[in-house]
């Protein structure tokens, strides 16, 4: 179900930065109930970087392509940018 799935994981409620896209990867394998292997993707280049085994929590997002992960990713920086322009509110 979760292999060869493409992820981001957020910085979990109460750290710095909460909500922040930590890693982004592919899920390489699955061990029950909450263990997956992943490729981790280089943030500058694209290409892939580490091989860790992780915990799935609440604070993953999966997509079925690389293309929807991108525009996920995408879609929001530029909700987090507008939101940092000076006189936001009066868009």
């Amino acid at each position: 179900m979760l292999e060869d799935k493409w992820f981001h994981t957020r910085v979990p409620v109460g750290e710095e930065d909460a909500g922040e896209v930590k890693y982004q990867g592919r899920v390489s394998g699955y061990q029950p109930p909450r263990l997956v292997l992943v490729q981790l993707f280089s943030w500058i280049t694209g290409t892939p970087t580490d091989q860790k085994l992780l915990e799935v929590t609440e604070d993953w997002d999966f997509y079925d392509t690389s293309d929807d992960m991108n525009a996920a990713y995408d879609a929001t920086m530029v909700n987090q940018r507008l939101y940092s322009l000076p006189g936001y509110d009066d868009l």
